[in-house]
């Protein structure tokens, strides 16, 4: 038996483009910082540079700004989300 199910997609009017932006780049930092906390040594093999010579502070550096950016990027997606809201009602 094949059951369907029918999902909801609310397109809110009045979004601009930086909700878009925000949210992709957001999302992409997000994503980052996940793989930079799993395997810092990813960058040093991606680029072949070792800024700390191993000691790992660049990395640790790297991620708190990930985390920051992927957090201030959130916040004004979300306050685009609710202009949209007001201007809307």
């Amino acid at each position: 038996m094949l059951v369907r199910v029918r999902r909801c997609v609310h397109v809110k009017k009045g979004l601009r483009l930086w909700f878009y932006a925000e949210s992709v780049l957001g999302t992409l930092t997000g994503m980052l910082f996940l793989v930079t906390v799993v395997s810092r040594d990813w960058m040093e093999t991606v680029f072949h540079l070792d800024p700390d010579q191993g000691q790992g502070w660049v990395e640790w550096l790297i991620v708190v700004a990930l985390a920051l950016v992927t957090v201030g990027l959130g916040a004004l997606a979300r306050a685009e989300w609710s202009r949209a809201s007001l201007t809307a009602a």
